[in-house]
């Protein structure tokens, strides 16, 4: 048991030790006042320091940007309902942005096809979205075509050709994202 040095502590009683944060460089391992307390004078100073707190977290992320992606990513993976939701939310409010993008995805598709591909080989390409319509439909499981080697990728870019297509789930698609896959 602990009491909280905090003199207007709502917790008068002593308390668990459950109820205090770690701190290594006191006697007992434990912070002076109890986590409710620190809570409340955190939120004060918050609420008194908005534009400093906000100045000290985006410097926080710029400092630690592969951190955050990491967390974000393990948080992505644990509620997935919760990222669909917030996404479909985002593209509503953003249609503007969102035709940009796919504005800008249809110009590097038909800039990645080239010229010289030959009469056969259209309808060839054509196949794919035609047998990835049908698995969609047939398994109701949502596929896409991929580019193997991405058209916009960050070192390398695809064409956008027979031999350079594959039929992968929408999930297996959104997870490779513009990147090679071995």
């Amino acid at each position: 048991m602990k009491t909280c040095s905090n003199p207007n502590c709502a917790q008068i009683n002593p308390q668990e030790l459950t109820s205090f944060q770690k701190r290594k460089d006191s006697k007992d391992g434990l912070r002076y006042e109890c986590k409710a307390c620190t809570k409340k004078r955190n939120d004060f100073w918050v609420s008194a320091n908005r534009e400093k707190k906000k100045a000290i977290d985006r410097a926080w992320a710029k400092a630690n940007i592969e951190k955050r992606r990491a967390k974000n990513a393990v948080w992505a993976q644990k509620n997935p309902k919760k990222v669909s939701i917030s996404r479909t939310i985002w593209q509503k409010s953003n249609r503007g942005k969102v035709n940009a993008l796919w504005a800008k995805r249809h110009a590097a598709k038909l800039q990645a096809t080239p010229s010289w591909l030959n009469e056969l080989q259209i309808p060839e390409i054509e196949s794919f979205y035609v047998e990835a319509a049908r698995l969609t439909k047939e398994t109701g499981i949502a596929h896409h075509v991929d580019h193997i080697v991405p058209l916009q990728g960050k070192e390398v870019r695809g064409l956008h050709v027979p031999w350079n297509l594959q039929i992968l789930t929408a999930e297996e698609n959104h997870k490779k994202g513009n990147k090679i896959i071995n």
